[in-house]
């Protein structure tokens, strides 16, 4: 991880920490570190106030604890993702935010795409993981806003043809139907959306499970980074 995105994001804790609203801690830090505004996006995304990230994190579980249970997964998001760690961009982070979570910086830049060679490699690294870890029913959720979604549906239902129960369905409001499938069926959610992770009550970090146990790339780790700064702090010059 860049040197100053490091100290940014220790910046930012402290002082969301200290319960200062989350734009005016952004906007000051970004003033002293010359932050893009994807830079200041992906911060906000990785390093959120102590206690919601607690609450997130008493929210995960265990890949091996899927079995048997219904799984939803927000499949933009995720796949998104994947295709970020596999991406050789020098530009592109990948990072195991404050919250557990596995988060990309890429904002939309690689969104699954129906003839990108990453977008079916992702497709099925999930299909495969998703395959290994035995739930008892898949829903992969497509916002159908998203460009091409329909095509990519129709790939996806070809590639689960060889797992089992796993239904891919797309919806103009893929937050809303996650979450409402997410309570009927008492479902494990896979995604790192904070509306999504606020409204269920079991996440499962599945692209992070791929990216790090499948696919063995280190990520960094965004809790790690702070405890170091705050270490190189204490520490003076």
């Amino acid at each position: 991880m860049l040197k100053y995105i490091a100290t940014a994001a220790y910046e930012l804790y402290f002082l969301l920490a200290r319960n200062y609203p989350s734009q005016p801690a952004i906007k000051l830090i970004a003033a002293r570190h010359g932050l893009t505004h994807s830079q200041q996006v992906f911060l906000l995304r990785c390093v959120q106030p102590p206690s919601r990230a607690v609450k997130i994190r008493e929210k995960l579980v265990d890949a091996q604890d899927v079995g048997s249970r219904t799984l939803i997964v927000d499949y933009y998001n995720q796949a998104t993702t994947i295709i970020a760690a596999l991406n050789p961009d020098i530009d592109t982070m990948v990072v195991k935010c404050l919250d557990g979570l596995t988060r990309d910086n890429s904002l939309g830049k690689h969104v699954p795409k129906p003839k990108n060679p990453l977008t079916s490699i992702a497709a099925q690294l999930l299909v495969y993981t998703i395959s290994m870890l035995k739930p008892r029913k898949t829903i992969l959720v497509l916002d159908s806003r998203v460009s091409k979604s329909g095509q990519l549906a129709s790939q996806l239902r070809k590639l689960r043809k060889n797992v089992g129960s796993i239904i891919v369905v797309t919806s103009r409001y893929a937050d809303k139907t996650i979450i409402l499938l997410a309570k009927r069926y008492k479902a494990v959610v896979a995604s790192s959306d904070i509306v999504i992770l606020e409204q269920v009550d079991q996440i499962l970090d599945l692209a992070g499970y791929i990216v790090e146990q499948i696919l063995g790339i280190k990520v960094n780790n965004i809790t790690q980074t702070i405890l170091q700064q705050h270490y190189t702090w204490c520490k003076g010059p």
